[in-house]
């Protein structure tokens, strides 16, 4: 048995039936004598997370990105249950939330180690910006009718040149998002690896690479731009780059926890989400 003394049920209050959910699910945890706090995700709160055993978000995978941004010195084991449309972290869908609760307190549901991204953004030589990203950063124009010119760097190491509409460096959790729709692979999310897509290069030897999950990866922003050039976390977080800064991404020093389904695995997900039957009419 998993002892629990206290949950955090994060909710996407905008999703359907979220409110009977969460009565429910407080309902249950008040059965068992387990303290449970509700919080609705707020895009604009990025205030640290803790104290709790266990995170139930209610929602979509962006649910699940917000509350792991909040809780990322903590290591909270999350359980995610899917009220949007894709669903790749949150596997567990909401007519299992009961079962899966009672597997997971007994112990029965395997808890997963995630990549997270450490993001830090120099100027001069000075830290100017610092966040983490569970599933990418990416470093785009603002103008979508600019390209920009970017320096890529492994660990000290010049790439190359990329000429195009930007590049994303994802965690395996984050290969069946952005970087997937760019043209990158699809990666195990318990591998230990770090992923860079170029977006829409104008060159044909600028191809995605994966790398291991110790690399250092530096973004550099050429001089003479024609646009602004930006960069976003998960979709979630933006900041303003300026000519000469680089942006570096490495592995953070400790994981997230996702609770998985017993019921299907990565693959299946992605068999189910994607349509990807293999055929030649696929």
């Amino acid at each position: 048995m998993i002892n629990i003394k206290s949950v955090l049920l994060y909710i996407n209050g905008a999703k359907s039936c979220s409110d009977q959910l969460k009565y429910d699910i407080c309902q249950y945890f008040i059965k068992y004598g387990i303290s449970c706090s509700v919080v609705f995700a707020d895009k604009n709160d990025h205030s640290e997370i803790s104290g709790f055993d266990l995170v139930v978000t209610l929602g979509g995978d962006g649910t699940v990105l917000h509350a792991l941004r909040r809780i990322k010195e903590c290591q909270i084991p999350i359980l995610g249950i899917n009220l949007g449309t894709v669903g790749f972290i949150t596997e567990i869908n909401k007519d299992e939330w009961e079962e899966s609760l009672d597997k997971y307190i007994c112990g029965e549901l395997r808890v997963s180690n995630r990549t997270l991204l450490d993001v830090q953004v120099k100027r001069d030589g000075d830290l100017v910006f610092k966040t983490i990203g569970v599933n990418d950063g990416i470093v785009t124009s603002s103008n979508i009718k600019a390209i920009i010119e970017l320096k890529v760097y492994f660990s000290d190491i010049e790439i190359g040149e990329i000429h195009g509409d930007g590049v994303i460096i994802s965690t395996p959790t984050g290969s069946t998002a952005y970087s997937l729709a760019a043209g990158g692979p699809i990666i195990n999310p318990e591998m230990n690896a770090l992923i860079f897509t170029p977006i829409c290069p104008y060159s044909l030897s600028n191809r995605p690479m994966v790398t291991k999950g110790d690399e250092v990866v530096e973004i550099k922003i050429n001089y003479n731009q024609r646009a602004m050039v930006q960069l976003t976390v998960d979709g979630q977080e933006t900041f303003e780059l300026k000519e000469g800064d680089s942006v570096f991404f490495k592995e953070y020093k400790s994981f997230a926890q996702f609770i998985m389904s017993d019921k299907r695995s990565f693959f299946d997900v992605v068999r189910t989400k994607f349509k990807w039957t293999g055929g030649p009419r696929a």
